[in-house]
């Protein structure tokens, strides 16, 4: 029985079963992108890490490492020394973050979570391919073409996998906790993949240094697959990432717009053409024509006659010129038309399928910013095409002084959070049914959610002001409510089913203070209870005074 991950063919092997997954992507358990870059806590680590386990989720995937955009960027998981903008730039990584690093992983070991470590991401977010090409004085192309910036990345690579952890002493090629890494985030080079030669020379340079983990393809699928990466050993993984696109213009549509342009100069012509020949003079002149006996003729032409309704021979093939034209440019703008790009549900399928038939693994790193009709019908085609993962973008968790980390994705779209909360600022009005398609599909593939009792809620001194008492604590993985308990002068449940859905360090309770002035008394204990999936957790106890304002 092996503890790392593996791959038979198509399928991922994990204890000598198939791995399939549905869950989330965490992208702050790294690093913290919300509200600033900084730091994360341990015990914020533990929060998503716990989450993602009652949720049955078995895999998360956090964002990229970061590279620091200038030689006194120091919150970046490499700190320039010297020499920054020239091709013997000095830096090494920045031992702060990778103890988080080291943090992550240990947990990861305790909750049973296999973790995708994305090493370089393609935008420049908090630093990417750019950003560290330029730490060598190159651009964006060189990242994939300069032989020096290549072996300052692969340096980074080695640093990494060769990295000993300071809490569970595993080196990371030998940690168990990570699934496969993942040569980057959505690379992609002038809307194209990125050269084969380049990802080959990394998928390769990573084996060389691990054998124990897998190597996932970390291109932009959107773009292809070249045949050489697919048929590659030492690629094991392939992904796409799902997001409704706009409306897409593709080469039916330049066409049929270049056939417009050219319909219309043809059309104007044509009817011109046309007027000149009095084409369309079809004046009927109503006149009886006399019997012949009736007239002397000269000659048959000087027989009256009535004008025909159509053109003669001649100005008849003007006439349905007109109407070719007319008729092709209607066709041309119909085929001119932007057309959407094939929905999410049969994306999944088509690509699935097509990695398949390369006999390598294919999961759904990224989808989301789509209704939860959308979402279900992705997450049934993943479950036809027999996908080994789906991952939703993405997952938040508690902060370490109460309430979320909330994230804006983009077009109103908003972060998640476990295990799902009504609408407010920060939290989405689809996350509770977010939430339970994710159990739900876990249900399915027979995935085991980890109820272990999760620990309790830390209540904070309540703050005190002149008309109310505002009541803060850290949260609890998992709670889906919490009910405030007033312990001393006497015991009396001060309010159920509180939900902590606030942002960082934000009031979750507000309470009248004359609801305490009332019970005659000016000091009181409390408490709080958590309630969720598992047993439920109570929290320390916590005395104030009213007549004492009390700190945040």
């Amino acid at each position: 029985m092996s503890l790392f991950v593996t791959r038979e063919g198509s399928k991922l092997k994990w204890n000598n079963t198939n791995l399939v997954f549905a869950s989330f992507n965490a992208p702050n358990l790294m690093m913290v992108e919300d509200p600033y870059f900084k730091r994360i806590d341990h015990w914020e680590q533990m929060d998503i890490l716990s989450s993602i386990s009652q949720l049955g989720g078995k895999v998360t995937r956090p964002y990229v490492f970061s590279i620091p955009k200038d030689p006194t960027d120091l919150e970046k998981h490499i700190i320039v020394e010297s020499g920054y903008g020239t091709e013997k730039v000095k830096w090494n990584i920045n031992e702060d973050l990778f103890t988080d690093i080291d943090s992550a992983l240990s947990l990861a070991n305790q909750f049973n979570v296999k973790i995708i470590i994305p090493f370089i991401d393609d935008w420049e977010w908090w630093g990417g391919v750019e950003t560290f090409s330029k730490m060598y004085g190159g651009n964006r192309r060189d990242f994939y073409e300069n032989k020096v910036i290549i072996e300052g990345w692969k340096l980074f690579i080695k640093k990494v996998i060769n990295r000993q952890n300071t809490i569970s002493g595993l080196h990371y090629r030998n940690d168990p906790a990570i699934l496969a890494w993942e040569t980057g985030n959505e690379l992609q080079l002038d809307q194209k993949p990125v050269p084969s030669s380049w990802t080959l020379d990394i998928a390769s340079y990573i084996k060389s240094q691990d054998v124990n983990h897998l190597v996932m393809d970390g291109s932009y699928g959107i773009h292809g697959w070249p045949i050489e990466i697919l048929t590659a050993s030492d690629i094991d993984i392939f992904s796409n990432h799902y997001y409704l696109q706009p409306l897409g213009w593709t080469p039916y549509t330049v066409i049929g717009w270049i056939s417009i342009v050219v319909l219309i100069i043809s059309c104007l012509v044509t009817i011109f053409l046309a007027m000149k020949n009095r084409i369309f003079s079809m004046d009927v002149i109503h006149q009886r024509i006399p019997d012949t006996d009736e007239l002397e003729l000269n000659s048959i032409d000087d027989r009256p006659h009535v004008f025909s309704r159509y053109p003669t021979l001649n100005k008849r093939k003007y006439y349905y010129a007109a109407n070719m034209t007319v008729s092709l440019l209607f066709l041309s703008l119909i085929l001119a038309q932007p057309i959407p790009f094939p929905t999410l549900d049969r994306r999944i399928q088509k690509d699935t399928e097509y990695i398949h038939g390369f006999n390598k693994a294919f999961i759904i790193g990224e989808i989301g910013l789509v209704s939860n009709q959308d979402m279900k019908k992705a997450v049934t085609s993943f479950l036809n095409v027999n996908a080994s993962g789906f991952l939703v973008w993405s997952l938040r968790m508690h902060t370490r002084q109460g309430g979320f980390y909330t994230h804006e994705e983009h077009d109103g779209y908003w972060s998640y959070h476990y295990p799902g909360f009504p609408e407010t600022d920060g939290f989405p009005k689809d996350e509770r049914l977010m939430i339970e398609l994710i159990l739900e599909t876990n249900a399915n593939l027979g995935n085991q959610r980890n109820l272990t009792i999760p620990t309790a809620p830390l209540l904070f001194s309540p703050l005190v002001d002149e008309s109310f008492t505002h009541f803060r604590w850290r949260g609890t993985p998992g709670a889906s409510s919490y009910s405030l308990i007033m312990t001393y002068p006497f015991e009396k449940i001060i309010k159920e089913g509180i939900v902590d859905n606030t942002q960082e360090k934000q009031t979750i309770l507000k309470l009248p203070l004359d609801e305490f002035r009332k019970l005659d008394s000016s000091n009181f204990t409390m408490s709080v209870i958590a309630y969720g999936d598992w047993t439920n957790v109570t929290s320390n106890s916590v005395t104030f005074d009213l007549n004492i304002n009390s700190s945040m």
